[in-house]
């Protein structure tokens, strides 16, 4: 009897362990901006599972030489990372890129199925980024969406999974210093699979991002090389490095201007009489959708938002590398963007207090093309 409760003991303890989860160890990256680089921190990580080494500001330097494109009164698509600029990421550093995305509604066992994938990634050691999370039934941010009176499907965002047990899915936050949710970062968070399976059903449906391991990273200097022809490509505009399969690229990009002409239809939009357009047409969009309110996708501001954050990377990598000049100019565009951006938000406060272009306002405009005057004369010599 005594050796049946013994075997019994060690049955129950071996099928409590077997199946029960796991976590994996995995670096992490902290966004540097409070709204736009989620997926490209997120993205680091993956990439840094295989080779810490690599720094964020490559990562960002990679598939960001701003300005790509300039779309009317609306910031381009060619700022935001799709699937083809994972697949690059992909080829430079010998990863084979992989992703899942469903469309229309979701029956439980299309859950159960994508579920599994993430749990059989993990299983294996490799962290997989989801995309579209959404915050409404995040356990802290949703709490403070509902205080802004916020429903679901009007904040999206990426994280990191990095391990599960019976009861949660673990993850890692790319917002987490940004949102002051942990002032260090690297914090596994936690959360049921009831309101897992409502942040990956909501308006994104069961979206992931995973790299695996196939071959060696390229040589640093082939991947620069590789890296600084393809932002060319994009900046005039060469079609084979959109990712057009997407409605919202399909739409846009033969109204989009590329290169310096960006530069000229972006100085266009700051006349006076245009940019009170734009910034009416800015409330309308706001009132459909909160992404374009809170990230500014629908007004100019964007183009300056996203470009100072990607100069700024672009700039560090640069002299990690040793490009001392090519640094400075990278770091002077970061400055003027990042004046520029300064002067678009006192505008726009401006505008949205009076109804109208004040004096101060006028004057600000003003400055802000002599500003992109500035940058584009940098970038002909970058060029």
């Amino acid at each position: 009897m005594r050796k049946f409760f013994i075997f019994l003991f060690i049955f129950l303890l071996l099928t409590n362990c077997i199946g029960s989860g796991k976590t994996i160890k995995t670096k992490y990256v902290a966004q540097k901006n409070g709204a736009i680089d989620c997926g490209v921190a997120g993205t680091a990580m993956l990439i840094n599972n295989f080779y810490p080494e690599i720094s964020y500001s490559e990562i960002v330097y990679s598939v960001f030489f701003p300005i790509f494109s300039y779309f009317g009164s609306l910031s381009s698509p060619a700022g935001w990372v799709w699937d083809m600029d994972y697949e690059f990421f992909g080829k430079l550093y010998g990863l084979e890129y992989k992703s899942s995305l469903h469309e229309g509604n979701v029956t439980d066992e299309q859950y159960e199925k994508y579920l599994n994938e993430i749990k059989g990634y993990i299983d294996r050691g490799i962290p997989v980024m989801v995309g579209g999370w959404d915050l409404y039934y995040d356990d802290f941010y949703g709490s403070k969406l509902k205080e802004l009176g916020m429903g679901p499907g009007q904040a999206g965002h990426n994280i990191v999974v990095a391990g599960y047990d019976r009861d949660y899915i673990y993850y890692l936050d790319p917002g987490a210093v940004v949102a002051k949710r942990d002032p260090a970062g690297n914090v596994t968070y936690k959360q049921s699979y009831e309101n897992f399976k409502m942040a990956v059903t909501s308006k994104w449906k069961l979206v992931y991002f995973v790299y695996e391991k196939v071959s060696k990273p390229l040589p640093e200097e082939e991947r620069l090389k590789l890296v600084e022809q393809r932002n060319r490509d994009k900046f005039y505009g060469k079609k084979d490095v959109y990712d057009l399969n997407l409605s919202i690229n399909k739409a846009s990009f033969p109204y989009s201007k590329f290169g310096f002409e960006a530069f000229e239809a972006l100085k266009e939009d700051l006349i006076e009489e245009n940019f009170s357009k734009i910034s009416s047409q800015r409330k309308e969009y706001s009132k459909k959708n909160f992404l374009f309110s809170m990230l500014g996708v629908g007004s100019t501001r964007y183009v300056f938002y996203n470009n100072a954050w990607a100069t700024e990377w672009g700039s560090k990598y640069l002299r990690e590398i040793g490009r001392i000049e090519d640094a400075d100019k990278m770091e002077e565009i970061n400055e003027n963007f990042t004046r520029g951006e300064e002067l678009f938000q006192q505008i726009f406060k401006d505008y949205n207090e009076n109804e109208l272009l004040t004096e101060n306002s006028k004057v600000a405009l003003t400055e802000l093309r002599k500003i992109i005057d500035n940058i584009e004369n940098i970038y002909r010599e970058i060029l």
